[in-house]
């Protein structure tokens, strides 16, 4: 029988979910399947039932650990645009060709944000979860959140967006245009106050 160091689980468990992480990012959820994850840490389907109760589970740990770091980079973003005064820095960066092309260790919410609606409660509620922490971090560039508006949502939405359309449609030409017109929008987005909420009509 082999013997394993007293870490050999907890090691393994972690390299399941990172590769999870990593696969549905790149090629969905669907691929994220149990063989195919199993096959990328060099494991047995069989073994796959010592560390998760089912596939749902596991996409709910890996959706978890994808935003691990989302928030912190938008942090980072926004500390940027703080620096600069310039919030444009954060579209600028966030829609480098680098990223653009780095799909399985990228942001998570330009990746999934069109397949996790058909996913079941817990990965939804992973994924709404990470995408708030990422919202809350982006809130605080200059701009996007006052005491006169709060426009962090539109500006994430915005930032996504453009990068699932920059992936979706891989011309350098075209990545370049919504590029520059994402930094100008965001650049006009933090400078916009809301707009007065129409008054209740008459009971």
């Amino acid at each position: 029988m082999v013997r394993y160091d007293a870490g050999h689980r907890e090691r393994t468990h972690s390299a399941i979910i990172d590769a999870a992480s990593q696969l549905m990012r790149e090629r969905g959820f669907t691929e994220a399947s149990v063989g195919n994850v199993m096959k990328a840490v060099g494991l047995t389907h069989g073994g796959f039932y010592a560390h998760f109760a089912d596939k749902t589970a596991m996409l709910a740990a890996a959706t978890e650990k994808a935003f691990d770091d989302s928030p912190k980079n938008f942090a980072a973003l926004a500390r940027m645009a703080q620096a600069s005064g310039d919030v444009g820095v954060i579209a600028k960066h966030y829609l480098a060709e680098a990223r653009v092309g780095a799909v399985a260790s990228g942001c998570p919410a330009a990746a999934l944000v069109s397949e996790v609606h058909r996913q079941e409660a817990p990965v939804q509620a992973r994924f709404r979860n990470g995408t708030e922490d990422t919202r809350r971090a982006l809130a605080a560039a200059p701009g996007l959140t006052t005491a006169e508006a709060d426009h962090s949502w539109a500006a994430l939405a915005m930032l996504v967006g453009s990068l699932a359309l920059m992936r979706a449609m891989p011309d350098a030409s075209l990545n370049d245009t919504i590029r520059e017109q994402a930094i100008s929008a965001l650049r006009k987005l933090a400078a916009t106050p809301n707009p007065p909420q129409p008054e209740s009509p008459p009971a």
